[in-house]
Formats: C-alpha cells, sequence, structure tokens
C-alpha cells in the first residue's frame, strides 16, 4: 500500500514541478486511465476499499485513506495542467477529459 501511495506522491510532485514548463508525461490512454483509476479511488467509501483491498496484504484504513487522500490530489494536479485538461480520451471516443468530475477542486 505504501508503494502505491508514494507513486501518487511522486506523481503529484512532478505535476507540480511541470508549470510553467514543458510537459513532462505524454498525455495518452495510459494517463487517461491512470486519471480514471484515481477518480474511482477517490470516490469509494474507505469500508467499500478496505473489503476490497484488504485480504491479506497487510492494509490498513489509515493506508485507505491516505491512498484517498493522494487519488484526491493527483486528480486536482491534473486538473489544473492545461494540456491534460484539455485534451481528449481515446478509449471514451471524443469525450474531453474536462469531464473527469474533480469535486474536491472546485
Amino acid at each position: 500500500m505504501s508503494y502505491v501511495i508514494g507513486q501518487a506522491q511522486a506523481f503529484c510532485f512532478c505535476l507540480a514541478q511541470q508549470r510553467g514548463h514543458r510537459d513532462l508525461f505524454a498525455v495518452n490512454s495510459e494517463l487517461h486511465l491512470f486519471a480514471r483509476d484515481a477518480q474511482v479511488m477517490a470516490d469509494r467509501d474507505e469500508g467499500q476499499l478496505y473489503a476490497k483491498l484488504a485480504h491479506g496484504r497487510g492494509v490498513t484504513v489509515e493506508g485507505i485513506v491516505k491512498l484517498r487522500a493522494e487519488c484526491m490530489n493527483l486528480l486536482c494536479g491534473l486538473m489544473d495542467w492545461e494540456t491534460f485538461k484539455e485534451s481528449q480520451d481515446p478509449d471514451v471516443g471524443g469525450m474531453g477529459t474536462g469531464q473527469v468530475r474533480c469535486v474536491v477542486c472546485s
């Protein structure tokens, strides 16, 4: 769990560093999938996530809360990134990523 949280934190850090500079990441279907996964994690209830992820993996409720918080930070960072916000998700058939609902950022 801490590995996944660390990956999300590192991604958020890189997103913050690229403000005003050239893009560090390619906007592609993998990035859109990553954003959708982060949105699912952020929207789920802690109890649901714990029930789904805890089976013999050493997952704690505190870890779930940290993961959800990092997913929310990640979504906020992506919505601040104009290139991503204006991009089209190729798997959705032209629906703009701006339609990813990031309520916590607004």
